[in-house]
């Protein structure tokens, strides 16, 4: 029984209790009357907790739950791989950050309907390859995270067996298109306490992949931690340089040259 309605009736007992002592004339006409209006309570007390109950419901819904491919979004995935990190030895983690090459193109072309249903193909598809102790989730649009554990298998092993089912498709997959992902790993390591800092390596790394590359996948390494330090650098700098007004700025005409007239 909900705390509440349990307070609420000791109150009553003693209530009831209390005015037939004091008035033991009136005897069950005011136990008549006290029930009637406990009854009322109780009832408020049971459609408050149902109200909060469908609230709460649809509160969780709006904040972990994906419309798209009716499954749990990236905010539960971020929950829930945070407290699998913590809870084991992360170093035994990697983090894949996958996309779908010229995914615009599918939608562009076949429409949002078939590019839904590719999406959902494939977070079905990476649920079944999902084990116990490892998560996956759409991040958005075409952007799915993976936390993988190495113990289950080698990360690369298991990419390429994904990688090739959901470019063939078939019937496990869902997906009746010619799909190709491209992803980004990094492996977690002892000093890694953030998982977005984790993941936007992951990200990183799967930005670095040249279009063309041999690999549909490629791993954060050291060049590239010298180079995203360079951008947040580089970044830091404008920051300062704007609010000091360092910049200049210049314009350069567009001029026929013909009739030598600004354009």
């Amino acid at each position: 029984m909900n705390m509440h309605m349990k307070n609420v009736i000791m109150y009553l007992d003693s209530f009831m209790n209390g005015m037939l002592e004091k008035y033991p004339k009136l005897g069950y006409a005011v136990l008549i009357v006290a029930i009637f209006f406990a009854v009322i309570i109780v009832v408020q007390m049971v459609l408050i907790i149902v109200n909060t109950a469908k609230y709460n419901k649809s509160l969780d819904n709006l904040l972990y739950y994906d419309e798209v491919t009716k499954d749990h979004n990236y905010n539960q995935f971020f929950r829930e791989a945070t407290k699998i990190i913590k809870m084991g030895n992360k170093t035994d983690y990697s983090i894949v950050y996958m996309d779908i090459q010229k995914f615009k193109y599918i939608n562009d072309t076949l429409g949002h309907d078939i590019g839904d249903r590719v999406l959902q193909g494939i977070k079905s598809y990476l649920t079944t390859e999902i084990r116990e102790g490892e998560m996956c989730s759409r991040v958005y649009a075409d952007n799915f995270v993976l936390l993988l554990d190495h113990r289950r298998g080698k990360v690369t092993n298991r990419l390429d067996a994904i990688f090739e089912t959901v470019r063939k498709g078939d019937s496990k997959s869902r997906i009746e298109y010619n799909i190709i992902l491209r992803a980004g790993i990094y492996n977690i390591t002892p000093e890694d306490d953030n998982l977005k800092s984790i993941i936007d390596r992951a990200i990183y790394a799967k930005s670095s992949l040249p279009e063309l590359a041999a690999s549909d996948y490629i791993y954060y390494d050291d060049n590239m931690k010298l180079d995203l330090q360079r951008e947040k650098e580089l970044e830091r700098d404008m920051n300062l340089a704007l609010i000091n007004g360092e910049f200049q700025v210049y314009f350069q005409p567009k001029v026929d040259i013909y009739s030598k007239i600004i354009t």
